[in-house]
């Protein structure tokens, strides 16, 4: 039975899923204003700044998670 069939840890990983969609989304839009920063010069360091530490942290947070789930 694989491992996925599980409620539990469907519960565990789907927050994370999420996120990582929304912050794909996000890193996107960063990569527009960097490329085109035309009203939002100010802006480009900011954007950078919050998308380097939140891409890291939701990296880490399910690295961390997807090994103690899997018994690793």
């Amino acid at each position: 039975m694989p491992i996925y069939d599980f409620q539990i840890q469907q519960h565990a990983y789907m927050p994370l899923v999420a996120r990582t969609v929304v912050l794909n989304l996000f890193h996107n839009f960063v990569k527009q204003v960097y490329a085109n920063p035309t009203g939002r010069e100010h802006e480009v360091f900011s954007f950078c700044s919050m998308d380097k530490c939140l891409v890291t942290w939701n990296a880490g947070k399910v690295a961390e998670t997807c090994r103690e789930r899997s018994g690793g």
